[in-house]
């Protein structure tokens, strides 16, 4: 690539990152989920205690965002949180391109990845580009993973302290981050030692040391932090107790074969050509053993091993399905990068860009009409909320408390009234609120 083909791949880039997201600046919400994330930040940024005041299961990454993006552009602003979205899968596509081009030594391949990345982050069911925790939290995966293999090249300490303070960062954010301790410990414990033995083995391990010591860095200052607030104990109890109950919940409830039916195979498809083009790559890596290199066996287990939280508790979310695209992203970067350095091969090249742009355009135009394919495929259709937060507003002052009850947090946001409970939403019939079983999860 010289350097005006290089100018025309980085367009193509950040205009396929900003035109298949464009569709979020004009959906305020597009996940329950936002409306969730942003009334906790609410509460709390307004003085309330975590996990005291406002209950949910998750750490304090998402919220610190949401809050802190409300409090610069406005306490209701969710455009502007979809805005930060944007540019945070953007950070991370240019974090995959790194990856990519000096895995394997290309800035095509480095191209290729990035632009996977900003493309099949968004073909799938129409809330799947909504700000749900996994984009986000994604920007530290994958720094993580690209500070690591800056360390086993330079050797730098403080670049294995990045890493693992990215892998912390991470963790703040959702706990399925956790399987990347468990990549890394694959890594080094089963592929390095095929590739490394003596002493660059052994400082390889010396590094982890200093990953873990930056790792644990980010959970000691939010521990901190609650247990200062008086939360600690809300926080154990809600997020350590509420997701073992909520992942046991769905393990025990939820068909898997059913699942895989109705919502994994749809993916696949919809995304299906970072899947042939991940498999070429694997099969290549598997058939010709001596293709592959030790920072790309780290890439492929981090591939295998993503499969775990994407699976957990059999519920197989949209936005779960993204945890897999990073490493699919790099992989699949380096065929897509050997096919276009081919002379012919000209239906290839055709066939790779025809399904870049297909599922692009189909899933833009599909979330112009949000509203009739939920109505069409039985989801939660988020406008039916909106006539009774309006009479809610009306009828309410805007420091009144209510309480909306069922699974209704979006009369909370849209009315722009906080609720009358810690609680954000509850069981129809009895009150109680997610995963949690008799009246342990009462009000």
């Amino acid at each position: 690539m010289n350097n005006r083909g290089w100018l025309k791949a980085v367009l193509i880039a950040l205009l396929a990152l900003v035109l298949l997201r464009l569709p979020a600046l004009w959906h305020p919400i597009l996940d329950v989920d936002e409306a969730i994330y942003g009334l906790f930040a609410r509460i709390w940024f307004d003085g309330g205690i975590p996990y005291i005041n406002c209950v949910e299961t998750k750490p304090l990454g998402i919220y610190l965002i949401f809050g802190t993006i409300f409090s610069i552009a406005g306490r209701f602003n969710m455009i502007a949180v979809h805005i930060f979205t944007i540019a945070i899968v953007g950070l991370t596509a240019y974090v995959l391109y790194l990856i990519a081009r000096d895995l394997y030594s290309s800035r095509r391949a480095g191209f290729w990845a990035a632009l996977f990345y900003a493309v099949f982050t968004t073909t799938y069911i129409p809330k799947v580009i909504a700000t749900t925790i996994e984009p986000i939290m994604l920007l530290p995966v994958a720094l993580q993973f690209y500070f690591w293999l800056r360390f086993e090249r330079e050797g730098k300490r403080s670049l294995a302290i990045l890493s693992g303070l990215m892998f912390g960062g991470a963790c703040l954010f959702k706990y399925q981050a956790g399987i990347n301790l468990f990549i890394m410990l694959a890594y080094l414990g089963i592929a390095k030692p095929l590739f490394s033995r003596g002493k660059p083995y052994l400082e390889n391990w010396r590094g982890f040391g200093k990953f873990i010591a930056g790792s644990v860095i980010p959970p000691i200052i939010m521990i901190a932090y609650l247990a200062y607030d008086h939360a600690l104990d809300g926080f154990i109890y809600w997020n350590i107790k509420g997701n073992f109950d909520y992942i046991q919940e769905g393990a025990a409830s939820i068909s898997l074969i059913h699942q895989i039916f109705t919502r994994v195979a749809p993916y696949i498809v919809s995304t299906l050509l970072i899947w042939v083009l991940c498999a070429t790559r694997l099969f290549k890596i598997f058939k010709e053993r001596s293709a592959i290199s030790a920072p790309e066996l780290l890439i492929v287990i981090w591939f295998f091993l993503s499969i775990v939280p994407v699976s957990t508790g059999h519920r197989f979310y949209g936005h779960y399905f993204l945890l897999l695209l990073p490493a699919m992203s790099v992989l699949s970067g380096k065929i897509a990068a050997d096919v276009f350095e081919l002379a012919d091969a000209k239906w290839l090249k055709r066939n790779i860009v025809i399904w870049i742009i297909l599922p692009a355009i189909v899933f833009t135009v599909a979330r112009l009409f949000i509203t009739p394919i939920h109505a069409a495929t039985g989801e939660d259709n988020i406008e039916n909320y909106k006539p009774l937060a309006t009479y809610v507003a009306e009828h309410t002052d805007p420091k009144d408390r209510i309480v909306a009850w069922g699974y209704a947090p979006l009369v909370y946001w849209y009315s722009e009234r906080l609720p009358g409970t810690r609680f954000f939403w509850s069981d129809v019939l009895t009150g109680r609120v997610p995963g949690l079983k008799g009246d342990e999860g009462k009000d």
